[in-house]
């Protein structure tokens, strides 16, 4: 089978039926202008709620790639970090822990790749949100930055112990730590403007 007709299969096609569906039924026209209501109430409203609902859903959602590419577990590209620092910059302690384990924990599931060395990172990504909410003086594109590398530092030797090769898990650590730093640098700023 190609890759593009897995492409078609897995992607294409799902959203396809899912638009149909909606078109089909009036009540499902409804409920999605219900809530759409609802979301723009949230963001109005209750600013924290919107964007900690929002970036949890991201982070979780970020690793749903690595389901149907074989080998994308290796590259670094996910927004659990990012969503783990910026509610705990603007949140606090807790809520950074919180949404550290969330985002992780349920993009793990969704991305449907559980192995045991995944809880490493499901330890390691509160605790992340614990140590920056504790440097509010830095600048978020710096925090967030130094951030990454400390979630790096922990776990790429844990990895590497429990039976991860030492190739994958330092590409993994070398794009984690590009790719978080172009959003730390160019879309976090902006984010957190919104979220205070």
């Amino acid at each position: 089978m190609k890759k593009s007709n897995i492409f078609y299969e897995k992607v294409i096609l799902p959203v396809k039926r899912i638009v149909e569906l909606i078109v089909k039924k009036k009540t499902n026209l409804l409920i999605i202008a219900i809530s759409i209501g609802f979301f723009l109430f949230l963001a109005t409203r209750h600013k924290k709620i919107f964007f900690i609902s929002i970036l949890t859903v991201a982070g979780a959602f970020s690793l749903i790639y690595v389901r149907f590419f074989k080998q994308a577990y290796i590259i670094g590209f996910e927004l659990c970090t990012l969503a783990t620092v910026l509610c705990a910059r603007a949140y606090g302690t807790l809520i950074g822990a919180v949404i550290g384990f969330l985002t992780i924990f349920f993009g793990t599931i969704i991305s449907s790749r559980v192995k045991p060395t995944y809880f490493i990172s499901i330890f390691t990504l509160p605790v992340i949100g614990v140590v920056a909410s504790l440097l509010e003086f830095m600048p978020i594109s710096l925090l967030g930055i130094l951030m990454t590398i400390l979630y790096d530092i922990i776990v790429l030797p844990l990895y590497v112990m429990t039976g991860s090769r030492v190739i994958s898990s330092i590409v993994f650590s070398v794009t984690h730590i590009f790719i978080n730093a172009y959003l730390f640098t160019q879309i976090a700023p902006f984010i957190l403007k919104l979220m205070i």
